[in-house]
């Protein structure tokens, strides 16, 4: 499975693992059963870790995957999003969508390439 996930109800933390492409229907698709999840809701953290990822998206499939966010998310979801990449070219494709998320969601997102300083990111912002 390209895309595994835990939510820690007690620590408010969804934790998403990819190994392999990312791409925007395989992205969809993960948001839409973890939106179901009864366990996934506000307020809870959201670890993307996706340093085994393989990330190349199409022009414009960046701004579609956070319009999908702002459209199905209603009031389930994450209060805040860190993501962390090991790839140069992944950082940089992921800071477009934090750019891009910080004009459109109600939410912070972040990109890292330190697994524990995301950790810390998420910690101090509960």
């Amino acid at each position: 499975m390209p895309v595994e996930w835990n939510i820690d109800e007690d620590a408010r933390l969804t934790t998403v693992r990819v190994d392999g492409p990312l791409t925007l229907t395989i992205g969809r698709e993960t948001l839409a059963a973890l939106y179901a999840e009864p366990g996934y809701h506000s307020p809870m953290a959201s670890l993307w870790d996706l340093r085994k990822a393989q990330l190349d998206p199409r022009p414009g499939e960046v701004q579609q995957f956070v319009e999908f966010i702002r459209t199905h998310r209603g009031a389930r979801g994450t209060d805040q999003t860190a993501l962390v990449v090991a790839r140069p070219a992944d950082f940089g494709i992921s800071r477009m969508y934090q750019a891009y998320a910080e004009t459109t969601l109600d939410f912070p997102v972040r990109v890292f390439l330190d697994l524990d300083e995301a950790r810390a990111w998420l910690a101090d912002s509960a």
